[in-house]
């Protein structure tokens, strides 16, 4: 099943499927849609203007659903690892996003390195 969530993928569009087929959840399902909500929701690990051009499929047992929205230039599977435990993978990432995450990768070294160099940088 696909989902156009345009403009934006957000937590009221996975909400909404979620509620839509409420009679075909199985607990597995729900996680693995329940872990997709958290995704769009978490912006200190993506922010949120990553979900106008992006994709999320969700895999599960009987259960292939894909949001998007924009050009989909963002794409991530949520799917089980185990039995239990659900997990996002990105599968590809469009150029705003991987500039965004090299330049958190930068500040995750340069910060301590200037700390220790006595400078105060970044404040938060």
């Amino acid at each position: 099943m696909v989902i156009d969530c345009s403009p934006c993928i957000n937590h009221d569009s996975i909400a909404s499927f979620l509620r839509d087929y409420h009679d075909l959840m199985t607990e597995t399902r729900r996680k693995l849609l329940q872990r997709a909500m958290a995704l769009v929701t978490d912006e200190s690990r993506t922010p949120s203007w990553v979900w106008k051009d992006a994709q999320i499929t969700v895999h599960g047992p009987l259960m292939k659903v894909v949001f998007f929205s924009g050009d989909r230039a963002n794409k991530f599977v949520v799917f089980l690892e185990n039995e239990e435990f659900p997990v996002v993978k990105p599968e590809e990432k469009g150029w705003p996003l991987l500039i965004h995450d090299g330049c958190m990768a930068a500040r995750g070294w340069v910060v301590p390195l200037a700390t220790l160099a006595g400078l105060r940088l970044f404040y938060r």
